[in-house]
């Protein structure tokens, strides 16, 4: 009889072993699909600036660059930032862990903007030049309910090195990129980076504080 108890303890143990590992890798999903280049070149202009989160002073420019929009058109990003104050991000339409929260995050700021009567825009910028398309942006944006004046981009692969160092977007071990969020001026330069994963609530303070003093 005790031989048989042992056995079914066993059995019992095992089966919770097997389940904590089930419900830890349903937990902890890996992204539907990670892009093929963790490490891009760096620009050597703006080094470790992930670490750097509030207000930059002075403004800092971002790289001349030319990026694909959700519609498939190509436009040069200072004339996307141009005249508007801009709430960016970073994320990948094959995410499914940071970014499906990110995208949830703006969705609530879009709201909010434009319940308080706010004008701002909103840009989510892929870091999977390689993956992600035109169609895959628009999808991504259906998904979240976005209105008029919330895009995305996908910038050339080649630029995207520097535009992560310039915002300071870069994350650390195998995340490429952070959950900030970037305020850029209608003068097409970094204002302030938030911690990860930012309160909406607060993206909009930051905007109106900052329209107030343009």
């Amino acid at each position: 009889m005790r031989f048989v108890r042992n056995t079914y303890t066993r059995a019992a143990g095992l089966v919770i072993v097997l389940a904590l590992i089930l419900a830890g890798a349903a937990w902890f999903r890996i992204p539907a699909s990670i892009p093929p280049y963790p490490e891009l070149p760096k620009s050597g202009a703006v080094q470790n600036t992930h670490d750097r989160i509030g207000p930059i002073r002075p403004q800092r420019a971002l790289p001349a660059m030319s990026v694909v929009l959700e519609d498939g058109k190509s436009k040069d990003l200072n004339s996307v930032l141009a005249d508007h104050w801009t709430l960016a991000q970073f994320m990948f339409t094959g995410c499914s862990t940071t970014c499906p929260i990110q995208g949830a995050i703006f969705a609530r700021t879009q709201a909010e903007l434009k319940s308080a009567g706010i004008e701002a825009q909103l840009l989510s910028i892929s870091i999977d030049p390689l993956g992600d398309s035109p169609a895959a942006l628009t999808t991504w944006l259906n998904d979240f309910g976005s209105g008029a004046g919330w895009h995305a981009a996908i910038p050339p692969l080649a630029s995207l090195g520097p535009l992560l160092d310039v915002m300071g977007g870069r994350g650390e071990g195998v995340d490429i990129h952070t959950a900030s969020v970037y305020l850029i001026g209608p003068d097409a330069k970094l204002y302030y980076i938030t911690e990860d994963m930012p309160n909406p609530a607060f993206l909009v303070k930051l905007v109106t504080e900052n329209q107030a003093r343009s």
